[in-house]
């Protein structure tokens, strides 16, 4: 495969964050939407453990898992059962207690197109490779590989293939699933909307505001209907002579101070350098 036929995107985190999860759950989720593949799923880390990898809390993966719809979180081993419903699935790992106890997963081990392979204690190989993507660099396939430590990964995605939404952003994963999941990079929050409801703070949904029309009465025309829907921009009031100073600009009334103690009566009082102190009831 040529390197021009490949975009990548560099990913990392300091002591957790949402965009690697994030990043696993969107290219994880798409190998779901895939037709059966005769090419498998490589998953190689040199420590490989079971942890909570979809958050299905308000039902945004029931699509995908009809199973598992009521489960508030989705673990990494029932995603591999699932996927071994598409493809083979291929886990490369060493001899160790915390792979050992992964492997012997009842759900694993139930699957038969998921086949483990150990190897020696050198073994450090690091990488998911997938039909559609492939992802490098120091994390372990663990919880706290994904969730805790601080790692450095680099997703390659492959163009031109026909499931774009294997990126970072989870949206189209929550389209498919029935709810738009919209993240705010600056202020970090998450906005949901269910099928059907409008949010005026959201870009998606916003619709174009019309503009008000100046219109003249008893004209005809596009602008003599804006009258009949309510748009007409009504004139600024007249102004008098005596509100213009010198210069020809209106004046502008200075507003009123803030209640205090007046000095004089002691006593409180509304102070206004237009007018004396007036007692405050």
């Amino acid at each position: 495969m040529m390197r021009s036929q490949l975009q990548s995107r560099d990913i990392w985190t300091h002591g957790g964050g949402w965009p690697l999860p994030d990043l696993l759950r969107s290219a994880f989720a798409s190998l779901l939407l895939l037709d059966s593949s005769d090419r498998p799923a490589y998953f190689a880390s040199p420590w490989i453990t079971d942890f909570d990898l979809f958050d299905n809390r308000f039902r945004d993966y029931a699509a995908l898992f009809p199973r598992l719809a009521d489960e508030p979180w989705i673990r990494f081993s029932h995603y591999l059962a699932k996927l071994s419903t598409k493809l083979d699935v291929r886990l490369l790992t060493t001899d160790n207690d915390r792979s050992g106890a992964f492997m012997s997963l009842p759900t694993l081990r139930a699957s038969p197109r998921i086949a483990c392979r150990l190897g020696d204690s050198k073994f450090h190989e690091k990488g998911i490779l997938a039909p559609t993507f492939y992802i490098e660099g120091s994390m372990n396939i663990t919880h706290h590989g994904v969730r805790v430590r601080g790692e450095k990964i680099v997703y390659h995605s492959v163009i031109g293939v026909g499931l774009a939404i294997s990126s970072s952003v989870s949206m189209g994963i929550g389209i498919l699933c029935g709810i738009v999941t919209v993240r705010s990079r600056h202020r970090g929050c998450r906005r949901e909307h269910r099928p059907g409801s409008v949010d005026s703070r959201s870009t998606i949904f916003d619709t174009p505001r019309r503009k008000a029309v100046r219109v003249t009465p008893g004209g005809t025309g596009p602008k003599a209907r804006a009258t009949e829907s309510g748009h007409k921009q009504t004139p600024p009031p007249a102004r008098s002579l005596a509100s213009y100073g010198k210069s020809g600009s209106p004046l502008r009334s200075r507003a009123p101070k803030r209640a205090g103690r007046c000095v004089q009566r002691d006593q409180m009082s509304l102070c206004s350098p237009l007018s004396p102190c007036v007692r405050v009831a």
